[in-house]
């Protein structure tokens, strides 16, 4: 684990060049830079292939939706991250960006206030920046100890989780209820990041998952938001993205997506970009939750022509 400087990096996303920079550079800050590796359970080996060296892998810790405080206080003690880290995190070679700003969101969510995402490990490995393929180091012994993690995580007992960067069913179901016909006078706009397929009735999609949107709700694919080499595209190129797709500056905008993953694309996205909107909430059910208790109720949309 280094010790270097941050003053270069300017945007929740950063390069590989500015992080190979700061993995070089002296400084005086005291807190570590700590590289963690996101992915679901089928990356870890590819993980063992290839990785930033020092990282830490953090496969087996996160469900798809939002642990509780006591599960993610537990699994930051046992992979030594603590609240002062400077956090860089990054998918695999193969996926570019995808899992990534999911992690960075539930850092986020948790308090952590330095989280940042490599725009990409692809890039860095495309760049010829330095690998290992060293074993990851095993996660430290669960410990019960409750002042050692009260220790370790001063602000995570002082300051509760960001619950209003999450929406539950029930509140989204509410809101969209309680805006009735409105359409573009709604006081928050929902996006969406599946395939059109998906969001449009289409006859096809991801297995299980049905197809149709949220009333509504814009679509947003989140391969509109990547290159061709699967990095984030700049800024200026993902606010011409998100104006095509109709979304607006100063409203709530509460991001959905198939589990609440590709959704932390759009947050990321909307950061980048310098969208002025009010607040973000994630939706972390998403449509996997929406299709089950939202149907019977009239609040599936499958016309491509209604919302």
């Amino acid at each position: 684990m280094a010790v270097v400087s941050l003053d270069a990096v300017e945007s929740t996303l950063i390069t590989p060049a500015e992080l190979h920079f700061m993995l070089n550079t002296s400084s005086e800050r005291r807190s570590r830079v700590v590289c963690i590796a996101a992915g679901k359970d089928d990356a870890a080996a590819s993980f063992e292939r290839s990785h930033l060296p020092n990282s830490v892998d953090t496969t087996s810790h996160y469900p798809v939706m939002l642990p509780t405080s006591q599960v993610f206080a537990a699994a930051m003690k046992r992979l030594d991250i603590r609240a002062d880290d400077t956090l860089i995190v990054y998918d695999t070679a193969d996926a570019g960006i995808y899992c990534a700003p999911r992690v960075a969101f539930t850092l986020t969510h948790f308090g952590f206030p330095h989280v940042y995402i490599l725009n990409s490990f692809r890039q860095y490995v495309a760049d010829g920046y330095p690998q290992s393929s060293a074993p990851f180091p095993p996660p430290a012994k669960p410990d019960d100890d409750d002042a050692t993690t009260t220790t370790l995580f001063p602000f995570y007992y002082r300051v509760a989780d960001d619950s209003t960067s999450i929406i539950g069913f029930q509140e989204l179901r509410d809101l969209i209820i309680s805006s009735g016909s409105s359409g573009g006078h709604r006081s928050y706009q929902i996006l969406d990041s599946r395939a059109p397929d998906c969001f449009f009735f289409s006859g096809s999609g991801a297995a299980g998952v049905g197809e149709g949107h949220m009333p509504g709700a814009l679509n947003v694919s989140v391969t509109r938001l990547l290159d061709a080499n699967k990095n984030l595209l700049p800024g200026p190129e993902l606010r011409d993205v998100l104006t095509a797709a109709g979304v607006v500056e100063g409203k709530l905008t509460i991001l959905t997506c198939n589990t609440g993953v590709t959704a932390s694309i759009l947050w990321l996205a909307l950061r980048v970009s310098g969208y002025a909107v009010v607040k973000t909430r994630l939706y972390d059910g998403s449509w996997s939750e929406w299709k089950d208790r939202a149907a019977h109720q009239g609040l599936i949309v499958s016309d491509e022509n209604a919302n």
